[in-house]
């Protein structure tokens, strides 16, 4: 079973939040992945896969090259902002992102094409973690500027998300957090999607 670090020490959203997150502690068990809280990111040589959802406080220097490193010996790392900088998930993001090459910008795409919420993205532009997914559901993200993107608004094709190889392991970064939550996983591809980037089948 893999082992997934879900970081709580940058005041991010816990995965232990029955409302929000659930369905993704429940799916993920089923395709053998056990995700546990962590409030210390020196601990995180114990894990497979380190996700930092929605952080509200910056990463120090010495963080970042901690993650750094466990990418590098390995590790998939998953690093999840929210539009306009909502709590500063922007910038706190960028703190660790930076050292991979990719920003998180301060900024909101939104959709003509998805109906009565031009905030929800539903693109079919998934172009990587792709595997059994048509079209993916975004609620309110930001743009990511920096690495390889492979998801975009599907008209304007502003990119979402994007990932880079580092050593011998894989960083993700996108541009929201909803996408996997109780309100959402279980739209369109999400949940599939979802299993894809913590398993790193890019």
């Amino acid at each position: 079973m893999m082992k997934v670090a879900w970081d709580v020490s940058h005041s991010e959203f816990a995965v232990k939040d029955h409302y929000y997150y659930s369905k993704l502690v429940e799916y993920a068990a089923k395709e053998g992945l056990n995700i546990e809280e962590i409030d210390d990111l020196r601990v995180i040589d114990e894990y497979d896969v380190l996700v930092i959802n929605y952080p509200e406080e910056k990463f120090s220097d010495n963080e970042a090259r901690i993650v750094e490193a466990f990418v590098k010996r390995g590790g998939i790392l998953i690093v999840l902002a929210y539009y306009e900088n909502k709590d500063n998930s922007a910038r706190a993001s960028t703190s660790l992102s930076k050292n991979f090459g990719v920003k998180f910008n301060e900024d909101k795409i939104t959709s003509e094409s998805s109906g009565d919420n031009e905030y929800i993205i539903i693109t079919s532009k998934v172009k990587k973690f792709n595997r059994d997914v048509e079209r993916v559901l975004i609620p309110c993200p930001c743009s990511v500027n920096g690495g390889n993107y492979f998801v975009f608004e599907e008209k304007k094709e502003i990119p979402i998300f994007s990932y880079i190889r580092c050593g011998k392991g894989i960083a993700v970064f996108g541009g929201s957090c909803a996408f996997w939550d109780n309100h959402s996983i279980d739209r369109e591809s999400n949940k599939n999607f979802s299993m894809n980037l913590l398993k790193g089948l890019v």
